[in-house]
C-alpha cells in the first residue's frame, strides 16, 4: 500500500516537472521566433544586416573641379570608363572582348575567387548585369598648372596652390566606389547586380580660375627656353592673370625627384621677390612727369659723381645729351641717377607705393603675394642711396606678379587692378563671383601716355629690339639686375627681365618674363614669341 502511494507521488511530481519544462521550451521558442522576426523585419536590424554584407571597392576620390576662365576643366580632366562585372557565366563571357590582356587576366583572377571584377573596359559592355560608370580624375602627365593649381595628397586633401586654398570647397570626403553584396565567407552573392556609388554632381562644383588654358599652353611652350624664372600674362583692363609659369617645374606624379632637385622646383618664382633693376625706371619717369619735371635733360658721360662716389652707366663712354624719352629707350642710368636726386627719396617712394610696391596682396582666397621689399625712408637719406634706388638697385625686391601693376597702369591710362587668379566659385550649382577689388591710380593719364610712347621706342630702337615683331606692336622695358650672388665661375648671377604689354594701339595684355640667371633665349625674345602666338590665336 505504501509502495503504491510512493509511485503515485513520483509520477505526480514527474508530470508537473515535465509540464514546466515543456512550457519553458515553448516560451524559449516563442521568444526566439519573435527575435528572428524583429531582426528580419525591423528597419534598424535590416540596415545593420545589409551593411554587414555590402563590400565597397574605392576607385578614386570624388573632388570638385578647377576650371579655366572658359569652363574647361583643369582638374578632373581625365575620364576613365569603369565596369563592375559579377562572376556569373553570362557576364564573364560577355566581357572578354572589351578588356585589354592585362585587365582580362586580373578579371579572371577575381572570377576564380567568386568575386566581382572592377575593370576598365575599352568600350561600353553590352550586358545588363554589368554596372558601368565614368570616373573623373586629374591627369598630371604634362600638367600645365602645377605651381598655381597644385596637387592632391594621398589623404584626398589639397597639398598646395588652389587645391589647398579652396580645399574646403573641393574636398568631399567621398569616393567613387563599386558596391556589391558578399556572403559571410566573402564571396559575391550570385543573382545580385553590383552598382557604382559615384556622385558626379560634386565633381561639377569647384573653382573657376582667370587662367586661359590656351594662353597657358603658349606660355608653357615659350617657357621651355627658361632654365630658372617666371612668366606672367594678365588682362590689362581687369588685372586677371591669364597664364602663370614658374621654372623649373615639377611633376605631381614624381614628387621625390623634385625634392632632390637643387634648383628648388617647388618654389613659385612668379610670386617670389627678386632684384628688379631697370624695369623699375618707368616708376621714376611717372614721378618726374607728375611733378612737372618731364623736360629734365641730362648729359651722360658714362658716370656720375655723387657724394664723392662714382655711379656708372652701362654705356661707359656715355649717351651724351638725353631727355626722358631717350633715357628710357636706351636705359641710361646716369639720367635716372640725376632724376632721382632731383626728386628726392620721399617722392620716388610715394610713386612706388601707388603701384602697391612693398605691400602684400591676395590673388585669391588664402593665396597671398608677399610684399617683397621696398627701400625704407630711413635708407633714402643720402643722395647715393637715392641714386641706387632710382635704377631699381639696392635692397628693393619685387616679384614678377608685383611688377604687373606698374605696366598695367602705363597700358591702362594710369590705373590698374591688383592681379587676381580666381573668377568665381561654384557650389551646389550656384556661381559666386570673386571680388577682385577696385581700381587704383598709379599716375596721371598724361604720364601713362608719354611713358607708353617711350616704351614703344624701347622696343623699336632701344634696348629691347629683340622684342620687335612684324605681327604685333609690343611695348616694354628690359633689366639686368645685380643680385650680389655669384656662380661657381665667380660670375655674378643677374635677374634678367622684360616687362611690357601689347598691342601698342590698344593694349590688351600685360606681361612679365624674368630669368634668374641665363636662359636659352632672352626675356625679350620669349615675350615676343608669346605676344605673337596670342595674337595669332585671336586672329
Amino acid at each position: 500500500m505504501q509502495k503504491n502511494t510512493q509511485n503515485r507521488d513520483f509520477y505526480s511530481i514527474f508530470s508537473r516537472r515535465s509540464l514546466v519544462c515543456f512550457f519553458v521550451i515553448i516560451c524559449l521558442f516563442m521568444i526566439s521566433g519573435i527575435r528572428v522576426y524583429e531582426i528580419s523585419n525591423g528597419e534598424k536590424y535590416l540596415a545593420a544586416q545589409n551593411s554587414q554584407s555590402l563590400f565597397r571597392e574605392n576607385i578614386a576620390a570624388v573632388r570638385g573641379t578647377v576650371y579655366d576662365c572658359n569652363m574647361m576643366p583643369i582638374t578632373n580632366n581625365k575620364k576613365t570608363y569603369y565596369a563592375a562585372v559579377p562572376p556569373t557565366p553570362d557576364a564573364v563571357v560577355s566581357v572578354g572582348d572589351y578588356l585589354s590582356e592585362e585587365e582580362r587576366n586580373e578579371a579572371i583572377a577575381k572570377f576564380k575567387e567568386r568575386k566581382v571584377a572592377v575593370c576598365r573596359p575599352l568600350k561600353q559592355i553590352n550586358n545588363k548585369n554589368v554596372a558601368q560608370t565614368d570616373v573623373y580624375t586629374t591627369d598630371y602627365e604634362n600638367f600645365l598648372f602645377e605651381h598655381l593649381v597644385g596637387y592632391v595628397g594621398r589623404d584626398g586633401h589639397g597639398s598646395c596652390g588652389i587645391e589647398a586654398a579652396y580645399d574646403e570647397l573641393l574636398y568631399s570626403g567621398e569616393y567613387a566606389s563599386a558596391v556589391y553584396r558578399v556572403s559571410g565567407t566573402g564571396y559575391s552573392l550570385l543573382g545580385e547586380k553590383p552598382y557604382f556609388d559615384n556622385d558626379l554632381a560634386k565633381v561639377k562644383d569647384g573653382v573657376v580660375l582667370t587662367l586661359n588654358k590656351k594662353i597657358q599652353q603658349i606660355v608653357y611652350t615659350a617657357g621651355e627656353k627658361l632654365i630658372k624664372g617666371a612668366i606672367i600674362i594678365a588682362d590689362v583692363n581687369t588685372g586677371k592673370i591669364r597664364a602663370m609659369l614658374s621654372k623649373p617645374s615639377f611633376s605631381p606624379n614624381d614628387l621625390s625627384s623634385a625634392v632632390k632637385d637643387k634648383n628648388s622646383p617647388f618654389i613659385n618664382r612668379a610670386v617670389s621677390p627678386f632684384a628688379v633693376g631697370s624695369v623699375f625706371k618707368p616708376c621714376i619717369a611717372a614721378c618726374l612727369i607728375d611733378e612737372g619735371l618731364k623736360n629734365t635733360v641730362c648729359s651722360c658721360k658714362g658716370k656720375n659723381l655723387i657724394e664723392g662716389r662714382a655711379f656708372y652707366c652701362h654705356k661707359r663712354d656715355g649717351h651724351g645729351k638725353v631727355d626722358l624719352k631717350t633715357a628710357l629707350a636706351v636705359s641710361c642710368n646716369t639720367y635716372f641717377y640725376s632724376a632721382g636726386v632731383l626728386l628726392g627719396g620721399d617722392k620716388i617712394r610715394k610713386s612706388a607705393l601707388l603701384c602697391n610696391f612693398g605691400a602684400p596682396f591676395d590673388i585669391c582666397k588664402n593665396i597671398s603675394v608677399p610684399a617683397g621689399n621696398l627701400t625704407k625712408t630711413e635708407n633714402l637719406k643720402s643722395n647715393s642711396q637715392i641714386a641706387n634706388f632710382s635704377i631699381g638697385q639696392g635692397d628693393i625686391l619685387l616679384s614678377p606678379v608685383n611688377m604687373l601693376t606698374l605696366y598695367s597702369a602705363i597700358a591702362g591710362n594710369g590705373s590698374y587692378y591688383l592681379p587676381s587668379v580666381v573668377e568665381a566659385t561654384i557650389e551646389n550649382g550656384t556661381k559666386k563671383e570673386y571680388n577682385k577689388g577696385n581700381k587704383s591710380t598709379a599716375m596721371s593719364q598724361t604720364a601713362a601716355a608719354e611713358i607708353k610712347e617711350a616704351l614703344r621706342e624701347v622696343v623699336v630702337s632701344g634696348t629691347a629690339k629683340q622684342a620687335k615683331s612684324e605681327k604685333v606692336s609690343i611695348c616694354g622695358k628690359t633689366a639686368t639686375a645685380q643680385t650680389g650672388r655669384y656662380n661657381n665661375d665667380n660670375r655674378e648671377i643677374t635677374n634678367n627681365w622684360f616687362c611690357g604689354f601689347f598691342p601698342y594701339e590698344n593694349p590688351q595684355y600685360v606681361g612679365v618674363v624674368m630669368s634668374e640667371g641665363t636662359s636659352e633665349e632672352t626675356p625679350s625674345q620669349i615675350f615676343k614669341e608669346i605676344a605673337e602666338k596670342i595674337t595669332e590665336m585671336y586672329d
